[in-house]
């Protein structure tokens, strides 16, 4: 028999999809404020809100990956997902 969900648990498919519209918003801001007036000064602070973004995000990841146990594994899936999303996007923003 099938371990039953809480009702108020969320669903497994929420926080990828979360991030990945997060760090859309992100990329569309980014590229808003490369073309306006701030200039480099609005290039680092992208920079920076990017990193941690991408940081919480492949953190958030791992603390799926790690549920796994209890919520299956769809929940690994997810987080290994997230991970890799997390890094890549670190990796893409500091080269």
């Amino acid at each position: 028999m099938l371990p039953e969900r809480p009702a108020e648990a969320r669903p497994l498919w929420l926080p990828p999809v979360v991030s990945v519209v997060t760090l859309f918003v992100l990329f569309v801001v980014a590229m808003v404020v490369r073309r306006s007036g701030l200039g480099a000064l609005g290039t680092n602070v992208m920079i920076g809100l990017s990193t941690i973004a991408s940081a919480a995000i492949a953190l958030y990841g791992v603390k799926m990956i790690i549920q796994a146990r209890a919520r299956g594994i769809a929940s690994a899936i997810a987080g290994a997902v997230m991970v890799v999303l997390g890094v890549y996007t670190t990796y893409h923003v500091w080269s």
